[in-house]
């Protein structure tokens, strides 16, 4: 390698390693202060709507106040995110996938039709 390196051989592999890894420092720095934002903006806008919220808002302490409740959203994100995007993001989505492979025809009702009859012209 360093035989390599002092050829020149190897200085575009180098420098492109090198400016991967700095990319990658810094979009996971990004990323952290994304999500911490994200779940400061949650706690903030369930305080803008706690009056129209069901149930006693001030019977929890995490919701009562705005700072712990920004906390316990961290927490909840940080520890269950990825499971609950999963259970309700990728698998859903991969059921959706394989009933349209897997059939010829695929029933889809949009909320607004619910409750309406079917006419025999739209099958």
């Amino acid at each position: 390698m360093a035989s390599a390196t002092e050829n020149g051989i190897a200085e575009e592999q180098i420098l492109l390693n090198s400016l991967m890894v700095f990319v990658q420092l810094r979009v996971t720095a990004v990323m952290a202060v994304v999500s911490i934002l994200s779940c400061g903006l949650g706690a903030f806008y369930f305080h803008l709507v706690r009056d129209r919220v069901e149930g006693d808002v001030n019977a929890h302490c995490f919701r009562r106040n705005p700072l712990l409740h920004w906390l316990y959203l961290e927490c909840e994100v940080t520890s269950l995110g990825l499971i609950q995007s999963i259970c309700f993001g990728a698998i859903p989505v991969w059921i959706a996938v394989l009933k349209v492979v897997g059939s010829m025809s695929f029933k889809h009702d949009v909320a607004g039709m619910l409750g309406r009859q079917r006419n025999t012209a739209d099958v």
